[in-house]
């Protein structure tokens, strides 16, 4: 069975990280097209909410739709079942796609502190990435399906059009940076839901069907596991997005600055996240079925092993952040004063890796145990967590932007733990 699961693991990572490099080059090109410019500072701040939105969507939605499936495949009624709650999800992600249009028109102002052309610039292009959430929304519903399907190589593969549609459109220099960043982000997703459309429509024949009322009934336990999480997360999702603002308040290039360390970040654990979400994610949902004390063992276990291997992984990645920087993104426009900024952002990033990954893995324990209800408490104990220690580092001991990082190992911290203490309560309960 391990051998088996090792070997999908491979696969997928070597796929991964296929998709990391290309990722990576994109980066490269931004950074050498433009820089820590003010440019890069309005396309992040405009990203911020409509990213977090579709984000909290999508982690939500393979987190329930994935058991969920398995088991109408089991009853072999998986055609209907995805049919059905493709329309529930369209519904949805329009919804959120006018939370956002509404928030970039009446809110968002208010937590803006640049120029006035600056913040005319962050507010338009908010506006155009608003529909970004439906197209966006989608690819994580057929992420979910697809990897159920175990067809996550090829579902995998797909994700190689996000990075292509910026790198693509970058030929185009007469475009302003904050716009052709913007089609780009449309651009590769699009390319990635029409390969996944055309998949699926070969694997499962489905039929999209319009939302009708009895299908909120009929999926009325599943809605509610999904908004349950939705709540838990959108709680602790706001974290990137307070972080974006308050790097706003400390000075042009910071919100560049902390997004490309962000970027270094995000890409190595995208690795993790394909082979949590497409590997060991459905065989700890498959345990869970056949036999749960076994389900829970499992996870666990794979927790404690995440947190020693990652905790190891950091120690040289820390000490050796600059010329990491410097290597993938000091060329053009992107300068030595650059590289000094972002890797130390980076530096202090890495600190709450070891922790972050148990509690993804965790988590996805939790949503397969069916106590989904935890994450509000966790997440707004984390919330409070970090406010309260972004303060009293920000603030009271002025460590600057380095704070966040710091902030976010406690959190993710105190997060593993009160994970781990309700999963145990769970297990005694029910032996």
């Amino acid at each position: 069975m391990y051998k088996k699961l090792l070997s999908s693991s491979v696969l997928v990572l070597l796929i991964g990280i296929a998709v990391s490099a290309l990722g990576f080059i994109k980066e490269m090109l931004v950074a050498y097209h433009f820089g820590t410019s003010a440019a890069i500072d309005v396309f992040y701040l405009a990203l911020s909410v409509p990213l977090y939105l579709v984000s909290l969507y999508g982690s939500s939605i393979n987190a329930t739709i994935m058991p969920a499936y398995l088991q109408a495949k089991v009853q072999e009624k998986h055609r209907q079942f995805f049919s059905e709650l493709m329309g529930l999800n369209l519904l949805f992600l329009l919804a959120l796609s006018f939370i956002c249009l509404v928030y970039s028109i009446c809110l968002q102002p208010f937590f803006l502190h640049g120029s006035a052309v600056q913040n005319q610039q962050v507010l338009w292009i908010g506006l155009l990435l608003c529909p970004m959430i439906v197209l966006q929304g989608l690819t994580s519903y057929f992420d979910s399906i697809l990897n159920a399907e175990k067809r996550n190589l090829i579902n995998n593969l797909f994700s190689l059009g996000i990075p292509l549609g910026t790198i693509i459109l970058l030929g185009f220099n007469q475009i302003p940076a904050a716009l052709l960043l913007t089609l780009g982000w449309y651009f590769g997703f699009l390319l990635r839901f029409l390969g996944q459309y055309v998949i699926l429509k070969r694997q499962i024949g489905f039929c999209w069907q319009a939302p009708k009322r009895i299908f909120f009934k009929k999926y009325q336990k599943l809605i509610q596991d999904f908004f349950w999480i939705v709540f838990s997360s959108a709680i602790l999702g706001l974290l990137p997005v307070i972080s974006n603002y308050l790097a706003g308040y400390l000075g042009a290039g910071q919100v560049a600055s902390l997004n490309y360390a962000t970027k270094l970040i995000s890409t190595g654990l995208m690795l993790v996240g394909i082979i949590i979400n497409s590997v060991l994610f459905p065989h700890i949902a498959e345990q869970i079925v056949k036999d749960q004390a076994q389900g829970i063992r499992e996870g666990m276990r794979l927790a404690a092993a995440s947190l020693l291997i990652f905790g190891f992984i950091m120690i040289p990645l820390y000490y050796y952040v600059e010329p990491i920087v410097a290597l993938v993104f000091e060329r053009g426009r992107f300068t030595a004063d650059s590289t000094h900024q972002v890797a130390y952002i980076l530096k202090y990033l890495l600190l709450y890796i070891p922790f972050y990954v148990p509690c993804i893995l965790l988590s996805r324990l939790v949503v397969s145990l069916g106590i989904s209800r935890i994450f509000v408490w966790g997440n707004l104990i984390s919330l409070v967590l970090f406010f309260m220690a972004g303060w009293y580092l920000m603030v009271y001991l002025q460590l600057g932007i380095q704070s966040l990082g710091w902030a976010l190992m406690l959190v993710y911290l105190v997060s593993a733990l009160y994970l781990l203490m309700n999963i145990m309560l769970y297990r005694k309960r029910t032996q």
